[in-house]
C-alpha cells in the first residue's frame, strides 16, 4: 500500500497523467502490475470506485489471476453489492494462493459473513507462512481490517504483536482504535504526534479536526481545519470539516460561504450543493435552498440518494405549510423513470405523515416493505423518514418486521437509531448489540457513519 506522499510525487503524477490522456482518448494503455496496483488505490482513496474499477478491468487483461486487482472486485462485492458469493468468486481466480492479497480477502470474507473468530485464527495461521519483509506490514494491514469491522479487540491484539512502535502507521492505527473506543483524548494525543512528526501534513490536520469534531469540540476542528488551509487554500476536505463545524455551532453563514467554495471547485460533486441546500433550509431562505436541491437531484449520481433528495425537498415544502407545492412537485417529476413502487410508498408516507396522518404514513411503510426487492435498502430509507417524520411509526414498523423475521440480519442497526430517537435506551442497547453481531457491515454502516449518504 502506498502513502499519500507517494500519490504527490512526480513519478506518480506522471504516470497518472499518461492513464488520464489515455482515458480522454478511449484508448489502451499497458503499465506494470505495480503500477496498474498503485492507479487502483489512488482513484479508490479519491472515491473514485468507477474508475478504480476501469483500471482494474484493463490490469486483468494484461496480468490475469494478479491478486490486488482481483481482491479489489472482492471487496466491492461486499461492499457495494452486498455479494459474498462474488466476493468468493473473485477471490479464487486469484492465481498466487499465498499472496498476502489473498489472504487479506479470505479473512476479510469471514468477516462479511460474521465469523470475526475464524477470521482471527485463519489470519493467525497465515501469518507463519508470510516472508520476513511483509511481515509487520501484513500485522497492520490485519489490524486495519478488523478495525474496519468494528472489531476492536480483535484489532488491538494484532497491534500490540506489531514492533514498529514509532511507525507512522502504528499510531495512526492506534489513534482510530482511541476513536473505535470512544477515547478521544488518547486519539488527540497520538494524532498530535503525528503532526509534530509532519507538520505541513494537510491530510493529518483534515484528519485530527474530523476527530475533534466527533468529540464535539467545533472549535478546536476549526482551528485544526484553519491550519491545513494555510498548508493548502483549496483543500476541498478542509473546507467541508471546517464547514461542518461552523454548522454545528449555529454559524449557518460562514458555512455557507464554505460550502459554496467547494462546490465551486468541485461541481461534479452534488453532495457540494446538497449541502448548501441544506443550509439555505436552516437559515429560513426555503426557496433558496429548494433551487438548489432540485438542481442537485438533477445530476444526483446515486439512484437511492435521489429519494433522500425528494425526502428533503417535502419536508422543506412542510416547513413553508405548502402541501399542495410538495403533491405538484411529485405529480411533475417523471418519478415512474426514477422510483419503484416502493420508494413511491415512501414519499407518500412522508406526504401523509406532515399532513398529520401518521397512521396513514405507518401503513404506507408496510406497504413498501411488502413491494420493495431489496428489503436493505428500503429499511433504510424508511429509518431516514421515520427519523424525521414519525419516529414512533418508524419503530413500530421495524419491530413488527423483526418480529416475523425472527432470524434477519437486517434492521437492527435501523431500529436502534429509532429507539435512541424516542428515548428507549435499554432497547437501543440490545437493538445496537444485535446489530452488531449479525451484520457488522450494516452496522458500521449506520451506526459508524452518517446513513444520509448512502
Amino acid at each position: 500500500m502506498q502513502n499519500n506522499d507517494y500519490f504527490k510525487s512526480d513519478e506518480f503524477l506522471e504516470l497518472l497523467h499518461k492513464y488520464e490522456e489515455a482515458r480522454r482518448n478511449d484508448s489502451s494503455v499497458f503499465f506494470d502490475l505495480q503500477d496498474f496496483n498503485d492507479l487502483i488505490e489512488y482513484y479508490n482513496a479519491e472515491e473514485h470506485a468507477d474508475i478504480a474499477e476501469q483500471v482494474v478491468d484493463t490490469a486483468l487483461t494484461f496480468y490475469p489471476g494478479a491478486s490486488y486487482p482481483l481482491s479489489f472486485k472482492a471487496k466491492m462485492s461486499i461492499w457495494r453489492d452486498h455479494n459474498i458469493k462474488d466476493a468468493n468468486y473473485w477471490a479464487e481466480q486469484i492465481s498466487d494462493k499465498q499472496s498476502t492479497d489473498y489472504y487479506y480477502i479470505q479473512g476479510e470474507i469471514l468477516l462479511a459473513e460474521n465469523k470475526p473468530q475464524e477470521s482471527d485464527n485463519y489470519l493467525s495461521a497465515k501469518l507463519l507462512d508470510v516472508s520476513l519483509d511483509e511481515y509487520e506490514d501484513f500485522i497492520l494491514d490485519v489490524a486495519q481490517l478488523f478495525l474496519y469491522y468494528n472489531e476492536a479487540e480483535l484489532s488491538k491484539k494484532w497491534i500490540s504483536m506489531s514492533n514498529l512502535k514509532d511507525d507512522p502507521d502504528y499510531i495512526d492505527l492506534k489513534g482510530n482504535l482511541a476513536i473505535i473506543q470512544g477515547n478521544y483524548h488518547d486519539a488527540e494525543k497520538l494524532f498530535d504526534s503525528l503532526i509534530d512528526d509532519a507538520p505541513y501534513d494537510s491530510t493529518l490536520w483534515n484528519r485530527l479536526a474530523a476527530m475533534q469534531l466527533l468529540n464535539n469540540d467545533a472549535e478546536s476542528s476549526i482551528n485544526s481545519s484553519d491550519f491545513s488551509l494555510a498548508i493548502d487554500p483549496s483543500d476541498t476536505d478542509a473546507m467541508l470539516n471546517k464547514a461542518n463545524a461552523l454548522s454545528s455551532i449555529g454559524n449557518h453563514e460562514d458555512a455557507l460561504k464554505l460550502y459554496t467554495k467547494y462546490h465551486e471547485l468541485k461541481p461534479e460533486d452534488e453532495m457540494g450543493e446538497i449541502l448548501i441546500g441544506h443550509t439555505y433550509s436552516r437559515l429560513g431562505k426555503y426557496e433558496e435552498a429548494l433551487r438548489h436541491l432540485k438542481h442537485a437531484l438533477s445530476s444526483v449520481s446515486k439512484h437511492h440518494s435521489a429519494l433522500f433528495l425528494f425526502h428533503d425537498i417535502l419536508m422543506i415544502y412542510s416547513k413553508m405549510g405548502d402541501y399542495q407545492g410538495a403533491t405538484a412537485f411529485i405529480k411533475e417529476l417523471p418519478l415512474s423513470n426514477m422510483l419503484s413502487e416502493s420508494d413511491l410508498c415512501l414519499l407518500n408516507a412522508h406526504l401523509v405523515c406532515t399532513a398529520g396522518h401518521p397512521e396513514e404514513a405507518y401503513n404506507e411503510f408496510q406497504k413498501a416493505i411488502k413491494l420493495c426487492d431489496d428489503i436493505e435498502d428500503v429499511l433504510m430509507k424508511i429509518t431516514i423518514t421515520a427519523l424525521d417524520d414519525c419516529p414512533s411509526q418508524g419503530y413500530r414498523v421495524l419491530v413488527d418486521y423483526i418480529s416475523e423475521h425472527q432470524d434477519t440480519i437486517h434492521g437492527w442497526s435501523h431500529l436502534t437509531l429509532l429507539c435512541k430517537k424516542l428515548g428507549l435506551d435499554d432497547e437501543a442497547k440490545k437493538a445496537e448489540a444485535e446489530a452488531r453481531k449479525r451484520n457488522p457491515i450494516e452496522a458500521r454502516q449506520i451506526l459508524d457513519e452518517d446513513i444520509t449518504q448512502y
